[in-house]
C-alpha cells in the first residue's frame, strides 16, 4: 500500500523495502483521490510534525506538487447526501487541471457496499475510476478495516475488493 512506500520503518509484509533514502518516484505531482481513510492526513491539527503530514512524505519521495481530495463516506458510486463521489472528484480535478500521477485510496466504503448488496461489483467500479484516468500513472492501495463488526465491514469484504484491484492490474 501506499503507506509503506510513504512511511519510513512500515515493511510490506511480503518483501523488505530498500532504505528510505533510495525510495523515489518519478512522480512530480500526485492527485490523491479518498475516503475518510485519507481525511486529515495532511492537517496540521491531527498531525502536529509537519514531516508526519502526507505532503511531507510524498515530497520526501520526490512529489513537488500535491493534491488531495478526500471525504468521509465517500465511495466510487454512491453519493452520501449528494457530496461528490470518487468519480466525481476525478472529473473535478481533471476539470481544474490537477493531473499527474493518482493515488486512489478508495475501495473500503465501495467493499461494504458490494458486502450489503450493491448492484455495482468492484471490478465494475474499478473500471469505472480507472476509465477518468487512461494512460495515467496510478496508485491503487488495498483495503483494510480494523472495525469488522460493522455491517459490511468484514474482512472478507475487504479481500474480495483486493482481489479486484489484483485482477484490475492485470487489465
Amino acid at each position: 500500500g501506499i503507506f509503506t512506500l510513504l512511511i519510513p520503518g512500515l515493511q510490506a509484509p511480503d518483501a523488505p523495502l530498500p532504505p528510505t533514502g533510495d525510495r523515489r518516484t518519478s512522480c512530480t505531482r500526485v492527485v490523491h483521490i479518498g475516503d475518510s481513510t485519507s481525511v486529515g492526513i495532511d492537517d496540521a491539527s491531527k498531525f502536529a510534525n509537519p514531516a508526519d503530514r502526507l505532503s511531507a512524505q510524498y515530497s520526501r519521495v520526490g512529489v513537488a506538487s500535491t493534491t488531495l481530495n478526500a471525504d468521509g463516506a465517500r465511495s466510487i458510486v454512491e453519493k452520501v447526501q449528494g457530496r461528490p463521489n470518487a468519480v466525481d472528484a476525478i472529473k473535478s480535478e481533471l476539470a481544474r487541471g490537477k493531473d499527474g500521477c493518482w493515488v486512489i485510496a478508495m475501495g473500503v466504503n465501495d467493499a461494504a457496499n458490494i458486502g450489503v448488496g450493491s448492484s455495482v461489483n468492484a471490478d465494475q467500479r474499478i473500471d469505472r475510476v480507472m476509465a477518468e484516468l487512461p494512460g495515467r500513472n496510478v496508485l491503487w492501495p488495498t483495503v483494510a478495516t480494523h472495525n469488522a463488526t460493522v455491517n459490511g465491514y468484514s474482512a472478507e469484504n475487504m479481500t474480495a475488493f483486493n482481489a479486484a484491484l489484483k485482477r484490475a492490474a492485470a487489465r
